[in-house]
């Protein structure tokens, strides 16, 4: 037996060395198909086709228009301040690079937000392979200096906020962030984006993932998909079976009298007895109390 598993893990071995240097020589091969346009879209490099002097200064004349209308749209001095370098800010208050670091940061969402979109357009294109790449994941080392990991995550969230609108405006207006908006659109539904969005702008990233992991625990179990954001008395009901898993405590023999748990379930469905929209959250919390409550009478 210990021979056929050492004959295997050779085997699986030999197959992944293999694999690599069919790889290494795909995109060695497809190399010259792209090269050229990547030593092109490099500034200063030698190998760029040279240019008239005429053209030279027509394009130089076309940035500068561009860097100067660019600067007077700006809505405050970022450029201005970057291009005189780290001074510029020293005498800068705390809530004024505040108000710099938040501009900042809502430009980057809407950056990322498109950059997003126009991935999930290359690959519908087959983009990578038409310009002659081995591989998506090539095509995103060379030329986007990124890790084809970071391409494919970019890719799948345009993909879903394309059934989302209200959380791709969101992430555009600089309403939410990229963290927050990865976090939303994995449990958002076009019923309940709004509502998802609006938890997003109140909670920390933290506390919005802590709630995004308790709402899709409650679509699985309950198999409900339009779950809407907890509200605070079931997030407690949540924490506390979490807590009694994780402490053990559920295993404790607890007093013959003592029915804390079952109270706070059953109040908690007695609250809202009618209400289809949190049904998700009453069946998941439902649940998971007689399963414990069932575990812990197996045990005993």
């Amino acid at each position: 037996m210990d021979r056929l598993g050492s004959a295997e893990t050779a085997a699986q071995q030999r197959w992944l060395q293999e694999l690599d240097r069919w790889r290494a020589e795909a995109e060695a091969r497809c190399e010259e198909h792209f090269l050229r346009s990547v030593l092109a879209g490099r500034e200063g490099s030698g190998n760029v086709p040279a240019q008239g002097a005429q053209g030279r200064q027509g394009a130089q004349g076309r940035q500068g228009a561009q860097g100067r209308q660019g600067a007077e749209d700006a809505e405050d001095a970022v450029a201005v301040a970057a291009a005189l370098g780290c001074a510029s800010l020293e005498s800068a208050g705390c809530r004024e690079l505040d108000a710099i670091v938040r501009g900042l940061s809502r430009a980057l969402a809407r950056h990322e937000l498109e950059l997003s979109r126009r991935i999930l357009s290359f690959h519908r294109a087959d983009g990578w392979r038409r310009l002659g790449y081995a591989s998506e994941a090539q095509y995103a080392r060379e030329r986007l200096g990124m890790s084809h990991s970071s391409m494919a995550a970019r890719r799948a969230l345009a993909l879903r906020l394309e059934k989302l609108p209200r959380v791709a405006d969101a992430l555009g207006a600089g309403q939410i962030g990229v963290e927050a908006a990865l976090q939303v659109v994995r449990v958002a539904t076009p019923t309940t984006q709004a509502a998802w969005v609006t938890r997003a702008q109140q909670r920390t990233t933290k506390h919005l993932r802590e709630e995004v992991a308790a709402a899709w625990v409650a679509v699985r179990v309950s198999g409900d998909a339009d779950c809407p954001p907890p509200a605070e008395v079931e997030m407690a009901a949540f924490q506390e079976l979490e807590q009694a898993v994780v402490s053990g405590s559920i295993c404790q023999p607890r007093p013959a009298n003592d029915s804390r748990a079952e109270r706070d379930i059953s109040g908690l469905l007695l609250a809202e007895p009618a209400s289809d929209e949190r049904r998700a959250w009453l069946v998941m919390l439902g649940s998971l109390s007689q399963w414990l409550e069932g575990g812990l009478q197996l045990s005993a």
